[in-house]
């Protein structure tokens, strides 16, 4: 559903989508969140990384949309802060076997897109 989301706001429809900022926003936030406190989310887990390919997912959605504001740029700060800080943590300990190899790649891709989206709210 994200993917089709993807599809039609690279089309220039975003107008149609736009509650899905807020909601996208929250999901994140909450996949962040979840993954950093230790809680059980209930959800798909990955070498220990809450939906990484969802979190990918929602911080490629938010690239179509325009800089939010109010609480959910709030929340927004928050999840990418987070991310970049569990990043900085992981690297500083480091990663040696395949596994952490296969958790490692999942966790750049959430960085990636993550940046990503931060260079695209500042160059708008």
């Amino acid at each position: 559903a994200v993917t089709l989301m993807i599809g039609l706001l690279s089309l220039g429809e975003n107008e149609a989508f736009e509650e899905a900022l807020p909601t996208t926003v929250s999901v994140l936030h909450k996949l962040v969140h979840k993954n950093s406190s230790g809680h059980d989310f209930g959800g798909y887990y990955y070498f220990n990384t809450v939906s990484p390919w969802l979190q990918m997912k929602c911080l490629r959605l938010l690239q179509y949309f325009p800089k939010p504001t109010g609480e959910v740029k709030s929340r927004l700060d928050d999840s990418l802060l987070k991310i970049i800080k569990q990043e900085t943590k992981r690297q500083r300990a480091g990663s040696q076997s395949s596994q952490k190899k296969n958790k490692t790649n999942a966790d750049h891709g959430i960085l990636f897109e993550a940046m990503n989206l931060i260079v695209y709210y500042e160059e708008g």
